[in-house]
């Protein structure tokens, strides 16, 4: 894996600062999203059933998740990831995910109970 270099952007030049913070901020995040808590049955790629213990963190195990989004949206989290050292395109949707996930859970009362089976695939129904 390639090391990060240091930003030649001065924080205070930098346009996107305002934004997303210095990459102090990111490494916080890091460890946010390491510390993140979980207690679900998570099923793995070849069907079979784990239950994570209480409190665990996360797994390790990356893996990989395609998703179309509009092109404008992604122009714009690359310009993001280009400009704050150290955020990388899988860091950035790992904390987007981890917030989105937290407030549909509050939405919710509660974390959502695992799936009873596959989500549906192709075009939604009108």
């Amino acid at each position: 894996m390639a090391k990060s270099r240091k930003s030649t952007i001065p924080d205070d030049n930098n346009p996107l600062s305002a934004l997303v913070g210095s990459g102090e901020k990111v490494n916080d995040q890091d460890k946010q999203i390491n510390n993140h808590k979980v207690n679900k049955q998570v099923k793995t790629s070849k069907g079979n059933k784990v239950s994570k213990k209480e409190k665990q963190e996360y797994s390790s195990r990356k893996l990989r998740f395609t998703v179309n989004l509009p092109e404008d949206l992604i122009e714009e989290v690359k310009d993001c990831a280009f400009w704050t050292p150290g955020l990388t395109l899988s860091q950035f949707t790992i904390n987007a995910f981890i917030e989105a996930l937290a407030k549909y859970e509050k939405q919710n009362g509660k974390p959502f109970d695992p799936r009873t089976g596959e989500l549906p695939t192709g075009r939604p129904p009108k």
